[in-house]
């Protein structure tokens, strides 16, 4: 990952320096650091709010070790931090750091041109996560996206419906160019992590309740009660069986 993402970043930073007015295109990974809007925040925390009254969350918490499952999904901005704009950490840890820096060279570079080179076009949207064949072919993603209808307002994507939909954003973005969010306070108009939060797909992601890594070991429960349940109500019942005839 690393290497091809330096490799295409050579590509484009001398394309760039050659032609001023290219147009660049990066898709972005929804398991990722993401700047989110303020609507998107306030969403996550009424999600998180409304849930951790319920009474799985009370039961699991209590079975489950302490602060790896149910954590809060946004970050709040740090006090030395002069932005407030509030986070979304969607990092899948399974995913590797090699696979993160690669991404990250990704935004780096998007970012750098979109305020660089005036006359360019970045687009840089946040692709829906999808059931691609990757995805079925690795059992714990699979699992995991799986279950993920649990978690509202999570959804996985089919991939034609990803297609065609990153395609349309694309050629909006290559007709109207690079978009700054005019509704924010200018301090945070300005800010380059906005490039990647105008028209994001990110599958429910930003305004889930719950940071989606304290999520995966309940997720994988869940897909795989529901894909062995008949064995195990089986089994189940042959185990009561079992114990009344032992009783006659």
């Amino acid at each position: 990952f690393v290497k091809v993402s330096l490799a295409m970043d050579a590509i484009v930073s001398q394309t760039l320096e050659a032609r001023p007015n290219s147009a660049l295109s990066y898709l972005c990974s929804p398991t990722d650091v993401f700047a989110i809007p303020g609507l998107a925040r306030d969403a996550a925390r009424e999600n998180y709010v409304r849930n951790e009254k319920s009474r799985v969350q009370k039961l699991l918490t209590k079975i489950l070790p302490k602060d790896q499952i149910f954590r809060e999904n946004v970050v709040a901005p740090h006090s030395s931090n002069t932005s407030s704009l509030p986070l979304v950490d969607a990092l899948i840890l399974q995913q590797g750091p090699n696979y993160f820096l690669a991404k990250r060279l990704q935004h780096w570079r998007a970012m750098l041109s979109a305020h660089t080179y005036p006359d360019a076009v970045v687009s840089s949207n946040v692709a829906p996560a999808s059931y691609t064949n990757s995805v079925v072919k690795n059992p714990l993603l699979k699992a995991g996206f799986g279950a993920a209808h649990h978690f509202s307002p999570i959804a996985i994507f089919d991939p034609g419906t990803s297609n065609v939909l990153m395609t349309y954003l694309l050629l909006h973005d290559l007709k109207t160019g690079l978009r700054n969010n005019l509704n924010q306070p200018p301090e945070v108009a300005t800010h380059p992590l906005l490039l990647f939060s105008t028209t994001p797909v990110h599958n429910g992601i930003w305004r889930c309740g719950y940071q989606i890594r304290s999520l995966l070991e309940l997720a994988l429960t869940y897909f795989y009660l529901e894909r062995y349940k008949p064995q195990l109500l089986a089994s189940l019942l042959v185990l009561v069986s079992a114990g009344v005839v032992s009783r006659l």
